[in-house]
């Protein structure tokens, strides 16, 4: 009964709302308040106007990106279509020509600091390669952000996890991420050496640096008798490699509770000599010389 009773004067209340909103709908007699809400719909279905974007015309300024491969979009994918045509648009639109470089990894730094020092920059846009960050930066290459940021809603914290090496704010990022790179591997060279592949040793839980290094040494080989080898066991960018041996061991390369890097923690140290000794002790990564 309590149940039916609460239904009932739910109902009621509803209705006695609904019949107050309909006996309020009247016209008035107030040939003022009438003018009011007359000008008030007139107000509501008046269009907004859009604001315009202002013209920017930079007069057919060149805009050159540096990379160490040629990215330039080929046209050969459905991306590097969009790309042409992302790239077509902000031409059209700003005035400019977009170019690709191909610049040597290795001549990356000095291109940037010789051209600079010259006052004719090589390009507009430079991808830096991880290991010459620093010496941009002491080289007074590099511009702070300090003073750009004084306004900025961005958080402290943020804005204090992109210092780099000094107290001054720089905004540098990575593009790798461990959600998508990961270590991939030749199942036909592994099948024609008699090994495991990295899979069955995964499955078995036996997928270490000590059987990683073991199977890079065995598919380490000179293939003619020539002296120089024609394979190697590991290959990949050095400024990869750290990052994943570092996961792997359970390290860190910043600390987000400190708000400090950590390269120097145990973890991280032994992952950096073992990498050292993939170079130089063992010798079983392959060299990287502008090819794949």
């Amino acid at each position: 009964m309590r149940k039916k009773r609460f239904t009932l004067l739910v109902m009621f209340t509803l209705l006695v709302t609904l019949i107050a909103g309909c006996s309020g709908g009247g016209t008035t007699t107030d040939p003022d308040a009438q003018k009011l809400a007359e000008d008030k719909k007139e107000t509501a279905i008046e269009p907004v106007q859009e604001k315009q974007e202002p013209v920017v015309d930079l007069n057919g300024r060149a805009v050159r990106i540096s990379n160490w491969w040629d990215a330039s979009p080929k046209g050969d994918s459905e991306a590097d279509e969009r790309a042409r045509e992302r790239i077509k648009n902000v031409e059209e639109k700003y005035n400019v020509k977009i170019s690709y470089l191909n610049t040597d990894y290795g001549s990356t730094s000095e291109k940037i600091s010789s051209s600079v020092m010259a006052n004719e920059p090589f390009a507009e846009i430079v991808r830096v390669p991880d290991g010459y960050i620093w010496g941009l930066m002491q080289g007074g290459f590099l511009t702070p952000l300090d003073d750009d940021l004084k306004e900025t809603q961005i958080k402290p914290d943020v804005i204090d996890s992109m210092r780099f090496g000094t107290d001054k704010v720089y905004g540098l990022t990575g593009w790798y991420t461990p959600n998508d790179s990961g270590m991939f591997y030749n199942k036909r060279i592994f099948k024609e050496a008699g090994l495991k592949d990295p899979q069955q040793l995964l499955e078995e839980d036996n997928w270490n640096w000590d059987t990683m290094l073991d199977a890079a040494k065995k598919l380490t080989l000179d293939k003619n008798g020539d002296g120089k080898m024609d394979q190697y066991g590991l290959s990949g960018a050095y400024y990869v490699l750290h990052e994943m041996l570092i996961g792997s061991n359970g390290g860190k390369m910043y600390d987000e509770a400190t708000q400090k890097a950590a390269f120097d923690s145990p973890e991280s140290l032994e992952a950096l000599n073992f990498l050292y000794s993939l170079y130089n002790d063992h010798k079983v990564v392959k060299a990287n010389a502008g090819n794949d």
